[in-house]
């Protein structure tokens, strides 16, 4: 797989687009981070899927695809060769990812997504 893009934490803009489909904008003015996230339960991402959400950014703006159903090998293909960068997190990554930095999280935001520690013995 090619480099992976560490998209900075800011606070996200809604908008809506004709098909009232959600995407999220990080900022307005350019450099933009868009995002968007799709809940599919057993379904994975296709690279058409991606190729029209690559279609959407400026040379400037970076990508993050969200999805719990995860992607074909074919979608990250075509994420890791894009010409802008743009990042894939599928639902194993995505825990990973917020586990690591919620201890950062302030907490009108871990009210949205709280998380319970849980310890095992040994």
């Amino acid at each position: 797989m090619g480099a992976r893009h560490r998209i900075p934490h800011r606070r996200l803009l809604e908008t809506r687009t004709s098909r009232q489909c959600r995407s999220r904008t990080l900022i307005k003015d350019s450099p933009r981070i868009i995002a968007k996230v799709k809940h599919r339960k057993g379904a994975m991402v296709s690279a058409f899927a991606i190729i029209s959400f690559i279609a959407r950014l400026r040379p400037e703006d970076s990508g993050l695809y969200v999805c719990t159903g995860g992607f074909t090998k074919e979608a990250r293909y075509e994420a890791d060769r894009a010409y802008v960068p743009v990042r894939l997190l599928d639902l194993g990554s995505f825990v990973r990812n917020y586990v690591e930095i919620y201890d950062k999280v302030n907490d009108n935001d871990r009210a949205i997504l709280p998380l319970t520690r849980v310890w095992l013995p040994a």
